[in-house]
């Protein structure tokens, strides 16, 4: 398992709780991970949904 696939699990568990939108600061405080982590943790939720896609 790719551990940024875990960092994706971490955000989505976050963004599950919030109704609106979330700023990235609140989201690097809410799951714990760093700016970088999270956008590693996006990239890797878009490459999925992509080959899901294709």
């Amino acid at each position: 398992m790719d551990v940024a696939e875990l960092w994706a699990g971490k955000i989505a568990r976050v963004l599950r709780r919030h109704l609106e939108r979330v700023s990235e600061e609140n989201l690097a405080l809410e799951s714990g991970l760093t700016h970088e982590q999270i956008q590693r943790g996006v990239m890797w939720q878009n490459t999925g949904a992509q080959r899901w896609l294709e």
